[in-house]
C-alpha cells in the first residue's frame, strides 16, 4: 500500500511540477501578448464553468471516488454499473439544458450574472469547454476510483497540457488572439476526452461492466442518493466560497485587477504541489480501507502523509516568501498592496498543506453530512468576511478573508475528525516539526535581512538554497533512521 501511494504520488508530483512551471511561464506569455485584461476574462470564464459544473451531475460525479472503490472491493459490479450509468445520464441531460440556456440568453448571462459585457463574445467557447470538461471529470474520477491515478496524470499533465500551451502559442503568434487561446483549450479538452475514454474502457472491460446505455434491472439506492445529495450541497457551498470572491473583485474593481489576482493564485499554487500529489492517490485508498473497516490503518497513513507533505512543502513556501519582490517586479505588477496579497495567499496555501488530508478523510470515510456542515459554516464565514473586507480593502480584503476562514475551518474539521475517528492531526512528532520550522523561519529571515540581498532575478537560486538549508534540512534531520529505511524500501532503493 505504501509503495502504491509513493509511486503514483511521484508520477503526480512530476506531472504537477511540469504543469505548474509551464502554466506559470504560459501566463507570463499571455500577459505580455494579450494583456492582463484577457487573463481576467479567462479567469472569470473558468469561474463561470466551475460554478455550473457543480450542478452537472447533481453530486453523482464526485460519488464515483467513494462508490467505485467500495463496489470493487465487494465485487458488486451491478451496483457499480448502475451508478456510472446514472452519473452519465444526468450529465447528458443537464448539459443539454445548460447549452440551451446559454445560447438563448448570452446577454443576460454576461451583463447581469457575470457583470461584464466583455465576456459575451466568448461565451460559446466557454460552453464547449464546459461540455467536454463535464465528461472528462467523470472519466478522471472513474480512473481514480480504480486507483490508477497515474494514467490521468500522464494524459492531463504530460500530454494535453503541453499540447494546449504549444498550440495556443502557435495560434496567438498567427494572430488569432484571445479566441486562439480558447480554441487551444477546446482542442486540448477533446484530446483529453479521447485518451481518457481509451483508458477507462479496458478497466471496465476487465470486470465485464456492460455498456452505460444498456438497461439495468436495479435502481439507485438510498445510500447513493443521500451521499450524492450531501456532496452536491458541499460542492455548492465550496465553489461559491472559492469563486464568489472573484466576482466581488470584478464588481468593486475591474478585469485587470482580477487578472492580477489570477496570476498571484497561479504562482502560489506551487506550494500545494506535494500535498495535492499525495492526496490524489490517498483519496480512493481511504474509501477502500474504510470499506474494509481498517480505520486504524487510515489513521496511520494520515499522520505520516500530514507530516511529510508539511516537510516537503516548506522549502517551496520559504522560497516564494523570500522571492516575492523578484517575482512581482519581473511580472511588472509590484506594489505594496499586491505584495501584501501575495504574502497572504502564500500563507493560506501553506495552511492547506499543514492541515493534511482532513476533508478528504472525513468525506471518504462516509462523513459527508459533517463535511457539508463544515463547508456551510465556511461559506457563511467567508461570504461575511468578503462583504465586509473586499469593499474596504479590495484585493487585500480577499486575502484576509480567506486566511481567517481557512483557519476556522481547519480547527472545526480537525475537531470533528478526532471525535469521529480518533485521528489527531497535531500528534507529538508533527508538533516538533512545526516548532522547529517556526524557529528556522525566523532565523532565515534574520539571515536574509542582515545580508541585504538585492531583488535581482539572479538571486532566485540563492533564495531556493536558503529555504532548503533553513527549512528543509532541520526537519529532515528529525526523521529517524527507521523511517528512512521504510522510505527507501518504498522506492526499492
Amino acid at each position: 500500500m505504501y509503495k502504491k501511494i509513493i509511486h503514483q504520488s511521484a508520477i503526480y508530483f512530476c506531472g504537477t511540477i511540469i504543469s505548474v512551471i509551464l502554466g506559470f511561464f504560459f501566463k507570463i506569455f499571455i500577459v505580455k501578448h494579450l494583456g492582463v485584461l484577457y487573463l481576467g476574462t479567462y479567469s472569470l470564464g473558468i469561474s463561470f464553468i466551475s460554478i455550473i459544473m457543480i450542478f452537472i451531475t447533481l453530486g453523482y460525479e464526485d460519488g464515483l471516488l467513494f462508490f467505485v472503490p467500495k463496489y470493487l472491493s465487494k465485487n458488486n459490479y451491478a451496483r457499480l454499473h448502475k451508478y456510472i450509468q446514472t452519473t452519465v445520464r444526468i450529465n447528458i441531460i443537464t448539459i443539454i439544458i445548460i447549452t440551451g440556456i446559454t445560447l438563448l440568453f448570452p446577454s443576460f448571462i454576461s451583463s447581469q450574472l457575470l457583470r461584464t459585457n466583455e465576456i459575451e463574445p466568448y461565451l460559446f467557447y466557454f460552453l464547449v469547454i464546459l461540455i467536454f470538461d463535464s465528461f472528462i471529470t467523470i472519466l478522471i474520477n472513474l480512473i481514480k476510483g480504480f486507483q490508477e491515478v497515474h494514467k490521468t496524470i500522464l494524459i492531463e499533465r504530460f500530454i494535453c497540457n503541453p499540447f494546449r500551451i504549444l498550440f495556443c502559442i502557435m495560434l496567438i503568434n498567427l494572430g488569432f488572439g484571445f479566441p486562439g487561446f480558447l480554441i487551444a483549450e477546446i482542442f486540448s479538452s477533446i484530446l483529453a476526452f479521447i485518451l481518457l475514454v481509451k483508458s477507462v474502457y479496458p478497466l471496465l472491460k476487465t470486470i465485464n461492466i456492460p455498456s452505460i446505455f444498456s438497461k439495468s434491472i436495479i435502481n439507485i439506492n438510498s445510500e447513493e442518493r443521500s451521499y450524492s445529495k450531501n456532496i452536491l450541497l458541499k460542492n455548492i457551498f465550496n465553489r461559491i466560497t472559492l469563486h464568489f470572491g472573484k466576482i466581488l473583485i470584478l464588481f468593486y474593481t475591474d478585469l485587470k485587477i482580477l487578472g492580477i489576482y489570477a496570476i498571484l493564485v497561479s504562482i502560489v499554487s506551487f506550494i500545494t504541489i506535494v500535498h495535492n500529489s499525495v492526496i490524489s492517490i490517498f483519496e480512493p485508498i481511504i474509501s477502500q480501507l474504510n470499506a474494509e473497516k481498517k480505520v486504524d490503518t487510515i489513521g496511520k497513513y494520515f499522520q505520516i502523509i500530514t507530516r511529510y507533505t508539511f516537510i516537503f512543502s516548506l522549502p517551496i513556501f520559504g522560497c516564494l516568501f523570500l522571492s516575492k519582490d523578484i517575482i512581482l517586479n519581473y511580472l511588472h505588477i509590484s506594489s505594496d498592496k499586491v505584495e501584501i496579497v501575495f504574502v497572504l495567499l502564500v500563507v493560506m496555501e501553506f495552511m492547506k498543506c499543514a492541515k493534511g488530508p482532513v476533508y478528504i478523510s472525513l468525506q471518504r470515510m462516509g462523513y459527508d453530512k459533517e463535511i457539508k456542515n463544515i463547508v456551510l459554516f465556511n461559506l457563511f464565514i467567508t461570504l461575511t468576511l468578503f462583504f465586509i473586507l473586499i469593499p474596504k480593502y479590495g484585493l487585500i480584503g480577499i486575502g484576509l478573508a480567506e486566511i481567517l476562514s481557512i483557519t476556522l475551518s481547519i480547527i472545526l474539521s480537525s475537531i470533528i475528525l478526532y471525535k469521529k475517528s480518533s485521528i489527531h492531526i497535531f500528534h507529538s512528532k508533527y508538533l516538533i516539526h512545526i516548532s522547529v520550522s517556526i524557529i528556522s523561519f525566523i532565523i532565515m529571515n534574520i539571515f536574509i535581512n542582515d545580508n541585504n540581498y538585492s531583488d535581482s532575478l539572479y538571486n532566485l537560486g540563492l533564495y531556493i538554497l536558503t529555504a532548503i538549508v533553513f527549512l528543509f534540512l532541520p526537519n529532515l534531520l528529525l526523521i529517524k533512521e527507521k523511517e528512512i529505511k521504510i522510505f527507501k524500501s518504498m522506492f526499492n532503493l
